[in-house]
């Protein structure tokens, strides 16, 4: 067993690297003594055999490092009262619409760099929400002063309310690409409330593409069925704005210019998305991926994921307490981890073919073996994630929709289906404009009936599975063991496939 696991480290040491960054990162924010037991059971491998490798060695600097980083820049704050007024210099660094039961307003997110209380006291570099009312917002282009009363929301969460008839004093010399952002944006969801005709389909849509949802009920329904993680711009995404352009860009230019291309084009969507820590995750880990290929490398995604694991950490401490961060990360790992160990065992339900076994089978027999091939993919990438992803989801809302693992297994790829049906119309539109009007409206009519799937799902299988009785180092203590397994097995069927090859 610790041979396989010190193959795994020796194949994947960035992955390794990635974790303990991520060990020393919590560890300043909150030092739990479970964070111990993880510790020493990914590194128990290497003392017990003796192999003090460079990977060894940078891990654990890389968890010093961290720890002593993130001591420096996170200072714990607990507000002495529910409210304190006072005055604040407020980094923007983003700007949306914010949909609540009431009304609409203006979320600025971003930084309060400096807070000083009526009596004197000083806070800084608070992560802050400041909202505002639809009508004469401020430009999020600079940074501001603003005056108000500031609460905690949550441990490293606060929220400052502007005082009212109170303007906003913008400070010289300082500048954000916030407002340059939301307005990009804006247009793009304009363009697309343009062609596509059912508003909610429109609303949709251009969230797919800008990673922003206006709509509430969409939220409302999406989270009802444990779909959010289609609304957010992440891997999913990515990879299919970067499989497109790939496409795109092949007829034209040799392989170093098309990756070069490619990495430039990502990058502008990059900075049009922002640095939202999936977003942040996906571009880096396909960066890694191409400038690999440009140099004959190989790489893996594991150690991709752990480089952008440790990048992340590195610029932003406080990205760990974000919940988006977590899972982002961990479903990832997952996919990459896991998703062998499940369509392994998938596989006994839902047997593979060879290609001649399948040329020998009749027509109706091949394409039934097509849909049952992409049965068994989504089966198995469905189950590899919900492993991971449960006992983290039970532990946070104590709650999780059993309708959800059905509808994973077919939805991410009808939302693929839009996306594509968009692309190809957003291409056309300067091309062949008729074609690309009667995509929109095929788009509009699919995309509305996928909307009607997830606003009226069947009420007789709409069961939630709900418990309180989750604690955090029973859900620690469950993925150490997961990952364990996933490691184990990867090593051994590697290990395996090499004794067959000699």
């Amino acid at each position: 067993m610790l041979d396989f696991v010190l193959d795994f480290w020796k194949r994947h040491p960035a992955l390794l690297i990635g974790l303990l960054s991520l060990l020393g990162t919590a560890c300043a924010l909150a030092c739990h003594p479970i964070y111990m037991g993880v510790l020493i059971c990914l590194l128990f491998p290497f003392v017990r055999k003796r192999c003090f490798t460079l990977p060894f060695f940078l891990a654990i600097g890389a968890c010093v490092f961290t720890f002593t980083t993130a001591s420096f820049r996170i200072t714990p704050t607990q507000l002495p009262q529910d409210k304190i007024e006072g005055k604040g210099l407020f980094h923007i660094e983003n700007l949306s619409i914010l949909a609540s039961p009431f009304n609409r307003s203006y979320c600025y997110k971003g930084t309060l760099k400096c807070f000083e209380s009526k009596d004197g006291k000083l806070y800084s570099n608070l992560p802050c929400s400041v909202f505002h009312p639809l009508k004469h917002p401020p430009k999020a282009d600079k940074d501001y002063t603003i005056e108000g009363a500031l609460t905690q929301k949550k441990e490293n969460l606060f929220c400052l309310k502007p005082k009212k008839n109170t303007q906003w004093k913008s400070i010289a010399g300082t500048y954000s690409f916030a407002q340059l952002r939301f307005d990009a944006k804006k247009k793009v969801a304009s363009y697309v409330k343009q062609h596509i005709s059912n508003s909610a389909s429109a609303s949709f849509l251009s969230a797919l593409i800008t990673g922003d949802v206006d709509e509430r009920s969409l939220r409302l329904d999406f989270g009802r069925l444990g779909l959010q993680h289609l609304l957010a711009i992440s891997g999913f995404h990515f990879s299919f704005f970067a499989l497109v352009l790939n496409i795109l860009l092949r007829p034209f230019f040799p392989f170093t210019q098309r990756n070069l291309a490619l990495m430039a084009s990502l990058a502008a969507y990059f900075c049009f998305l922002g640095n939202a820590p999936s977003i942040l995750r996906a571009f880096t880990v396909i960066c890694i991926y191409l400038v690999a290929q440009l140099i004959k490398r190989r790489t893996s995604g594991l150690n991709a994921l752990g480089a952008a694991l440790t990048l992340e950490l590195l610029l932003d401490p406080y990205v760990v307490t974000q919940l988006s961060f977590q899972l982002s990360f961990l479903c990832t790992l997952a996919l990459l981890l896991f998703y062998p160990l499940v369509h392994h065992f998938v596989c006994y339900l839902l047997p593979e073919r060879t290609s001649s076994e399948l040329h020998q089978m009749p027509l109706l027999d091949q394409h039934g073996y097509i849909l049952s091939a992409l049965i068994r993919k989504s089966l198995s990438v469905n189950v590899a994630v919900c492993l991971f992803s449960i006992p983290v989801l039970l532990h946070i809302f104590h709650k999780f929709p059993l309708l959800s693992l059905v509808y994973n297994l077919f939805f991410p790829f009808c939302v693929s289906l839009s996306l594509l049906l968009l692309c190809c119309a957003l291409i056309l539109s300067m091309l062949v404009p008729p074609l690309s009007s009667l995509l929109h409206t095929l788009n509009s009519t699919w995309t509305t009936f996928l909307l009607q799937l997830t606003s009226n799902p069947p009420s007789y299988f709409d069961v939630v599975l709900r418990t309180n009785a989750i604690s955090f180092p029973i859900v620690i203590g469950g993925l150490l063991m997961l990952f364990f397994i996933g490691v184990y097995f990867s090593s051994w069927k590697r290990s395996m496939i090499f004794a067959e090859g000699r």
